[in-house]
C-alpha cells in the first residue's frame, strides 16, 4: 500500500473521483499535486472525511471526522505515511468509543512492526462494548470482560506491539495497567462476586491479573485472595488462590463444594488458616485443587454435634485428604485423636478414631478408663465398608459395669446400607441383651431385634425371660412387642400390653394401649405428640385410679383428653374438660385442679369424704423429698371454730416425705397433723365442734368398707368444746387417743379433770371439780360465782342420758332465775317467796342437780333440784338449745317457819306440815322465758345419791380401765 502512494505524486498530476459506489458505500477522491486533496465516504453505518497532502515525501492523512454509527466511535487525528526506503507509519488518535471510552492512541508501524500506546482522557466508564466487537471464544469472553462489573476504570497504561510476521502471539505483547473501582468479579457464575472498593487489572505476556484490595465475598474478608487468567494457553486456565482467615460457613462450603471439595461440617466459632490454589481450565471446566486449612482451636459443628477441634491441619491434594493427630472434643462428653486418609478418586481409605475419654453425665455413662483408648476405624473400601470397634467396658453412674461386646459392622456405601452384627450388652448381670438387624441410609430404613432377656435395676424388674422389641423404619419408625410386658416398680407390679409406638416425620403415635398398675390403676390410652411444635395430646379411653388404703381416687369410661406441650425446660399437660393442669420445669413440677367439682362425681375418694368444690394444688421440687399440696375447699362438717365461728372455708396446707412416707399437714394455720406411724395432731387456742365430729363419725360408721389402722393422738391447749354459739367447754388443755376405734380423752380446766370413751358408738363422760368460770361457759345464760361443777354422761352419739351437780355456788344474772323470782315480785300474794338482795349479790346454791335424757337435740329433764337459803325449786320438762325453747314445770317451796310464814292468800297456796309451796309454768325462748302460775302440785325428784349411784355406774368401769 504504501509503495502505491507514491504513485499518486510521480505519476499523476491531477486524479478527481467524483463517486464511486461499492456495496451501498459511497465515496469521492481528489487528489491535485501541490494541493490539498481528500477522501470521503460515507454510508449508512459509516462517515468519513480526510483531508489529504504530500509534503517533503510524507504523505499525511488528516482525519477531519470518522464516525462508525454501528460500532459508536468516533475518531479523529493524524496519519502519517513516510515513503522513503524505509517505509513508516506514524498516527495520533482521539478516539470516543460508545461515550464510555475516550482515549488517544499512538500508532508507529514499520514494515515488520506495529508499536501503539494508549492514554486515557477520561476514567472508562465500561468495556462492555468494546469487548463485544471483538471476536473472540465465548468461553474467554466470559472471563476477560462479562464476568467484570466496575463503576469505572482508570487507565494507568496501555501499550504493546503487533509483530506481522508472528501475529499469534500478539496477545502476549499487551501490557495493561488498571485501577478498576467498587469492582464486582463473578468468577464462577454459581457463587456470589467478590466485592471490593479498588481492584488492580494487569495484563502482561498473556495473563490477566485481577488483585482485589479489601476484597469480600459472602460477608468474609478474602484478605490477600488473588486471582488469574491465562489467555496464552491453547486451553485458558484461571488460578485463584484463596488466602485468608475465616469460618467454614454454608457460604464457604457452598463456594468449595462449587470445586468438589466436599466438607461435612460447620463453624461455630475460631478461625481457619485458608491456603488454598484452584486452578479450572475454562474449556473443559476441569479442575485442580490442592491447598491447607489449619486451626488452632475451633468449634465446628459435625452431623449435629459441636464438635471442639485443636491443632488441625488438614492437607487436600485433589482426591486425597489428609489429617494428621487431630485432637477433637465433643463437650465434657467425648475426647478423641482422629487420623484420616482418604483417597476420594480410588474411594479406598480409613478415619481411626483413638477415644480417650467418653463420659455421658446427663445418662451417668462413661468409659472406663484405660491406659489405652479405645480404637474404632471406618474402612472405606470398594468391596465392603466397615467399622470395627472393639470391647468396650462403659461405667454406669460410678458404680454398673456395662459391657459391650467386639463387633464390626459391615457397610455398602453404594447401598448406604449397614447390618449390625450380633452384639451383647451387659450390665453388672443386672442387664442382658441382644440386639441385631439391618440398617439403610438412603432411604432410610430400619429392620432391628432388641432381645430384652434381663433387666433387674433402679427399682424396675421385668418378671419375664425374654422380651423381643421389633425396631423399623420405613418413611417412619415403628417399635412393638406382640408380649405383655410384665415388670416391677419396687413392691409394684405393671403391665404393658399392646406395645405400638409410630414415629411419622415429627408425630409420635401411641395406638390403643394398655397400663396396668396392681392395686393402683389401669388405662387404656391413645397418644399423639408433635416433636417439632412441642405438643401432643393424650386420649384416655378408660382410666381407673384406686388404692386400698383411700379407695377410690378416680374411674371414668368416658374419652378424657389432655393436651401436652413439653420443650427441653418445660413439659405441660392439661385437661380443661377436668380442670387439671401438670407443669414439669427444670426444678421440680406441680399439678392443679382448679374445680374438684369437675371430678367429683368420678372419685369416690372425694365423694367418700365430702369434697365435692374447691382447689387442689400439688408441687416438689427436684432438690427435696418432699411432695407438698395445698387444698382450698368449703366442707360440709365444720370441725374448728374461731372466733366463736365455726369454719367453713378450709385451707390445708401440707407435704408428704417420699422418703420416710410422713405426711405434715396444717389447717387454716390452726391445727397441725403429723402422720407416720400413727397420726399426732396438736392446736391452741381454737374451738372444736364436737357435734360436727360426732355427725361425721356418725356419717363414717355407714362405710363398713373402711379400713383404717392407725392411732390418733390429740393435743389442744387453751381451747375449747364448741357446743353452741354461747356454750363452750372450756380446757387448758385436752388429750385425746384413738386406737382400735375406741376414743378416749381426758380434758382439764384447773383443779377441773374429764374423762370420755366413745366405743362402738357408745359414750362415757365422767368429770368432777369444775369451777364457775368453767360454768359460765358452758352454761351460757346464767352466771356463776363459786361452787364446783361434777357431770356424767351415758348413752350413744344419738341418744343418752346425763347427771350435773353443782355445789356451793352464787348464781345471777341467769335469764330463768331473774324471770321467775321477777315474777314472784310482782305478784303481792307471793311476796313471801321474795329473796332479799337477789337482783345485786345473786341466788346463794347449796346444791343443785339435774337429770337428763338427750334425743333428737331435745332435752327431758326429769329430776331438777336447786337448794338455796330459803328458797327450793323442783322441776320437770324439756328444753332445746337447738330451737332456743323451754317448757318446764316447777315447785318453788320454802320453810313455814321462816321469816315467809305468813300467807296473805291461800288459794295461790299449798299447805303442808313443815313447808309452803306455789307451782309456775316456764316457756317461750331459754334466753327470755316467760313464766305463769298454775294450780299448786308437788313435783317429786329423786335423791341426788339415787341418781349418782344409777347414772354413774358405768364410769366405775371406765375408772377402772383407766387405772389399769
Amino acid at each position: 500500500m504504501f509503495k502505491t502512494l507514491t504513485l499518486f505524486d510521480n505519476w499523476f498530476e491531477k486524479i478527481d473521483i467524483q463517486k464511486i459506489t461499492f456495496n451501498k458505500i459511497n465515496g469521492s477522491f481528489k487528489y491535485t499535486h501541490g494541493e490539498d486533496g481528500f477522501i470521503k465516504i460515507s454510508s449508512n453505518d459509516i462517515s468519513l472525511n480526510t483531508s489529504l497532502y504530500f509534503e517533503d515525501k510524507l504523505f499525511v492523512a488528516k482525519i477531519d471526522k470518522l464516525q462508525d454509527k454501528k460500532r459508536k466511535i468516533d475518531a479523529n487525528g493524524y496519519v502519517v505515511f513516510n515513503t522513503h526506503d524505509n517505509i513508516k507509519l506514524y498516527s495520533s488518535l482521539n478516539l470516543n468509543i460508545n461515550d464510555d471510552i475516550k482515549v488517544k492512541i499512538y500508532l508507529d508501524a514499520d514494515r515488520n512492526k506495529l508499536r501503539y500506546k494508549v492514554n486515557q482522557i477520561t476514567n472508562i466508564k465500561s468495556i462492555d462494548h468494546t469487548m463485544q466487537m471483538i471476536d473472540m471464544p465465548k468461553e474467554v469472553r466470559y472471563w476477560a470482560y462479562e464476568a467484570i462489573k466496575t463503576s469505572d476504570i482508570e487507565l494507568k497504561y496501555a501499550y504493546g506491539y503487533l509483530d506481522f510476521n508472528n501475529t499469534a502471539d500478539a496477545i502476549k505483547n499487551i501490557k495493561v495497567l488498571a485501577i478498576a473501582n467498587n469492582l464486582q468479579y463473578t468468577y464462577n457464575q454459581k457463587l456470589e462476586p467478590v466485592i471490593t472498593k479498588k481492584t488492580e487489572l494487569e495484563f502482561k505476556n498473556g495473563v490477566l491479573f485481577i488483585r482485589p484490595k479489601d476484597a469480600y465475598q459472602y460477608g468474609f474478608y478474602l484478605n490477600k485472595s488473588w486471582l488469574k487468567i491465562d489467555f496464552s494457553k491453547k486451553e485458558e486456565l484461571l488460578t485463584l488462590f484463596l488466602l485468608f482467615k475465616g469460618k467454614v460457613t454454608k457460604d464457604l462450603l457452598y463456594l468449595l463444594n462449587t470445586y468438589q471439595i466436599k466438607l461435612p461440617f460447620l463453624q461455630n466459632s475460631g478461625e481457619v488458616d485458608t491456603n488454598l490454589k484452584i486452578e479450572v481450565n475454562l474449556r473443559t471446566i476441569a479442575v485442580n485443587a490442592k491447598g491447607e486449612f489449619f486451626t488452632k482451636k475451633s468449634n465446628f459443628n459435625y452431623l449435629g454435634l459441636d464438635i471442639d477441634i485443636f491443632n488441625a491441619k488438614i492437607y487436600l491434594d485433589n482426591y486425597d485428604v489428609k489429617i494428621k493427630h487431630m485432637l477433637s472434643k465433643y463437650k465434657d462428653i467425648a475426647t478423641a485423636y482422629v487420623d484420616v486418609k482418604f483417597d476420594a478418586k480410588q474411594q479406598e481409605g480409613f478415619i481411626d478414631f483413638d477415644i480417650k475419654d467418653i463420659n455421658f453425665k446427663t445418662v451417668g455413662i462413661r468409659l472406663k478408663r484405660n491406659k489405652k483408648p479405645l480404637k474404632i476405624r471406618y474402612t472405606i473400601s470398594k468391596v465392603q465398608d466397615n467399622i470395627d470397634a472393639g470391647k468396650s467396658i462403659w461405667v454406669y453412674k460410678g458404680g454398673n459395669n456395662i459391657s459391650v461386646s467386639k463387633m464390626k459392622i459391615l457397610f455398602n456405601l453404594k447401598t448406604l446400607s449397614a447390618k449390625v452384627p450380633l452384639t451383647h450388652i451387659d450390665i453388672d448381670n443386672k442387664l442382658s441383651a441382644n440386639l441385631f438387624g439391618d440398617i439403610a441410609l438412603k432411604p432410610i430404613k430400619l429392620d432391628l431385634n432388641l432381645n430384652l432377656s434381663k433387666f433387674d435395676m433402679d427399682d424396675i424388674k421385668i418378671v419375664q425371660k425374654n422380651t423381643l422389641f421389633k425396631i423399623k423404619y420405613d418413611k417412619y419408625l415403628k417399635i412393638n412387642s406382640d408380649k405383655k410386658l410384665n415388670f416391677k416398680i419396687k413392691d409394684l407390679d405393671y403391665v404393658l400390653d399392646k406395645i405400638d409406638v409410630t414415629l411419622n416425620k415429627n408425630i409420635v403415635n401411641i395406638s390403643d394401649t394398655n397400663l396396668d398398675i396392681k392395686k393402683t390403676a389401669n388405662l387404656n390410652f391413645d397418644a399423639k405428640y408433635d416433636i417439632e411444635k412441642n405438643n401432643g395430646s393424650i386420649n384416655i379411653k378408660k382410666i381407673n385410679i384406686r388404692d386400698d388404703d383411700l379407695g377410690g381416687v378416680f374411674y371414668s369410661q368416658k374419652n378424657i383428653e389432655l393436651k401436652l406441650k413439653s420443650n427441653k425446660n418445660l413439659t405441660v399437660v392439661e385437661s380443661k374438660q377436668l380442670g387439671m393442669k401438670y407443669i414439669r420445669k427444670k426444678d421440680g413440677w406441680k399439678f392443679n385442679c382448679s374445680s374438684l367439682n369437675k371430678i367429683y362425681h368420678n372419685s369416690k375418694l372425694l365423694r367418700d369424704n365430702n369434697i365435692s368444690n374447691g382447689q387442689l394444688g400439688i408441687y416438689q421440687d427436684d432438690d427435696t423429698q418432699n411432695i407438698k399440696f395445698i387444698l382450698n375447699t368449703t366442707y360440709p362438717y365444720k370441725f374448728l371454730v374461731f372466733d366463736n365461728k365455726p369454719i367453713t372455708n378450709y385451707t390445708i396446707k401440707g407435704r408428704f416425705n417420699k422418703k420416710n412416707k410422713n405426711i405434715f399437714i396444717n389447717i387454716n394455720h390452726l391445727m397441725d397433723i403429723k402422720i407416720d406411724k400413727n397420726i399426732k395432731i396438736t392446736t391452741n387456742k381454737i374451738g372444736i365442734n364436737i357435734d360436727d365430729i360426732l355427725k361425721y363419725a356418725s356419717d363414717k360408721k355407714t362405710d363398713k368398707k373402711t379400713n383404717f389402722n392407725k392411732s390418733v393422738f390429740f393435743k389442744a391447749k387453751d381451747s375449747y368444746i364448741y357446743i353452741s354459739e354461747n356454750r363452750h367447754a372450756i380446757f387448758q388443755d385436752i388429750d385425746l387417743t384413738y386406737t382400735n376405734k375406741v376414743i378416749n380423752a381426758t380434758l382439764r380446766y384447773k383443779n377441773g379433770k374429764a374423762n370420755f370413751e366413745l366405743d362402738d358408738n357408745k359414750i362415757y363422760l365422767y368429770g368432777d371439780g369444775f369451777n364457775d368460770e368453767f360454768m359460765d361457759n358452758i352454761f351460757a345464760l346464767s352466771k356463776f360465782k363459786g361452787g364446783v361443777l361434777s357431770f356424767s354422761l351415758s348413752g350413744t352419739t344419738q341418744e343418752y342420758d346425763a347427771l350435773i351437780d353443782i355445789k356451793e355456788t352464787t348464781i345471777h344474772d341467769y335469764k330463768i332465775l331473774n324471770n321467775i323470782l321477777a315474777f314472784v315480785n310482782t305478784v303481792p300474794s307471793l311476796m313471801t317467796f321474795s329473796v332479799p338482795g337477789y337482783n345485786k349479790y345473786g341466788l346463794e346454791v347449796k346444791n343443785a342437780y339435774a337429770t337428763i335424757h338427750s334425743k333428737d337435740d331435745i332435752f327431758y329433764i326429769d329430776n331438777f333440784y336447786m337448794d338455796s337459803k330459803e328458797l327450793d325449786i323442783l322441776g320437770r320438762g324439756t328444753a332445746c338449745f337447738k330451737t332456743n325453747q323451754i317448757d318446764l314445770d316447777l315447785n318453788l317451796k320454802t320453810d313455814i317457819g321462816s321469816s315467809v310464814s305468813k300467807i296473805p292468800l291461800v288459794g295461790y297456796i299449798l299447805l303442808g306440815d313443815d313447808t309452803v309451796s306455789t307451782t309456775m309454768k316456764i316457756t317461750g325462748k331459754l334466753d327470755d322465758p316467760k313464766i305463769k302460775s298454775l294450780i299448786a302440785k308437788d313435783i317429786v325428784v329423786a335423791p341426788l345419791n339415787i341418781l349418782k349411784r344409777t347414772l354413774k355406774s358405768p364410769f366405775q368401769i371406765f375408772n377402772k380401765k383407766n387405772k389399769k
